[in-house]
């Protein structure tokens, strides 16, 4: 017999930079692989990772996993699930 069983995320450490539009020289040395810079819309960039290409706007949080993956999720969703360590 099967037992519905409850679970959690293990909580791990994330490495993140806040994409304001200006920081791209902190993007690029943090994850070492954006791929293009399009300014004409609002600022986005395109970012290369084993999973394909990412877009990245404006207000967006780019982390990386200890595993070393890249990805980007928008503010309100990123601090639904992350808080900041001190």
């Amino acid at each position: 017999m099967n037992m519905i069983k409850v679970y959690r995320k293990k909580p791990i450490k994330i490495q993140a930079v806040r994409y304001d539009g200006v920081n791209v020289s902190e993007l690029l040395e943090f994850i070492e692989n954006v791929t293009m810079i399009d300014w004409a819309e609002k600022c986005s960039l395109d970012i290369s990772s084993p999973n394909g290409d990412i877009s990245c706007w404006v207000g967006s949080y780019v982390i990386k996993e200890p595993n070393g993956r890249i990805s980007v999720y928008e503010e309100d969703e990123f601090e639904a699930i992350y808080e900041e360590v001190k």
